[in-house]
């Protein structure tokens, strides 16, 4: 006798099989999908961090906005700022914004949300915003070695907590 497809049983085990590897494997690729945006968060927040020190740099220390311009802290012409302008928080920036103009700054939770604003952080945070302080008083906090200061913060708003960044006065 020939035989010439699947039996039954054959089929099942081969749909059984697969059922289980996918019940491993979803989970597994939801779970690496949230944490790619929690990294999305840290890079954003690091390069705020980045632009803030290059701000500072150029006109002696930092902004106290994300629209403070170089020439409102040095006294200059110079109209770069973190973003362009207080009221611009999501791409394209303008050529004057000291953020990669041309490159996409986005909130890699919602695309529609801002990816950057001037803080403090409002008390409903846009999750994956990150958040531009200007000189902000911390006093007893652990971070500043217990002995409370002021400094210029960035928040990054993430699903699994908060990416925060402390730049001290200088």
């Amino acid at each position: 006798m020939r035989r010439n497809g699947f039996t039954l049983v054959e089929l099942m085990v081969t749909v059984a099989i697969v059922a289980i590897l996918a019940a491993i494997a979803i989970p597994n690729f939801l779970t690496a999908i949230t944490r790619a945006k929690e990294a999305g968060v840290k890079s954003n927040a690091h390069t705020v961090h980045v632009v803030a020190e290059n701000f500072m740099v150029m006109a002696g220390q930092y902004p106290g906005s994300i629209g403070t311009t170089v020439g409102e802290v040095s006294g200059g012409t110079d109209n770069h700022s973190i973003t362009g302008g207080d009221d611009i928080k999501t791409p394209p920036f303008p050529s004057n914004a000291l953020l990669c103009p041309h490159k996409g700054y986005k909130n890699p939770f919602d695309e529609t949300e801002p990816g950057i604003d001037t803080g403090p952080t409002p008390t409903d945070p846009v999750l994956g915003c990150v958040y531009y302080w200007g000189l902000t008083e911390v006093g007893g906090d652990p971070i500043s070695s217990g002995e409370g200061g002021y400094f210029y913060q960035i928040e990054g708003v993430g699903s699994q907590g908060d990416v925060i960044i402390r730049l001290p006065q200088q």
